[in-house]
């Protein structure tokens, strides 16, 4: 059975999993959504990184720190 909550020790609130979108590609270090880059990280887990906007509240899951680490104007290959 596959959980869809993780600890409360690793993510320091409960969030159903559904609630996390993936990160966008060729998406810099701002949020999607606000366009602002103000983050909580929730969770390192190996290859994905889940975080919060801390403006907006919107949770995602990036699969590397590239994707929301990113300087502004690179172009993905």
């Amino acid at each position: 059975m596959l959980l869809t909550f993780k600890s409360k020790p690793q993510m320091r609130l409960y969030y159903p999993l559904e609630m996390f979108e993936a990160w966008p590609k060729d998406t810099f270090s701002f949020c999607p959504k606000c366009a602002l880059d103000s983050f909580e990280p929730l969770l390192d887990n190996g290859p994905e990184h889940y975080i919060r906007c801390k403006v907006c509240g919107s949770l995602w899951i990036a699969h590397t720190k590239a994707e929301i680490e990113a300087p502004l104007g690179a172009v993905s290959a």
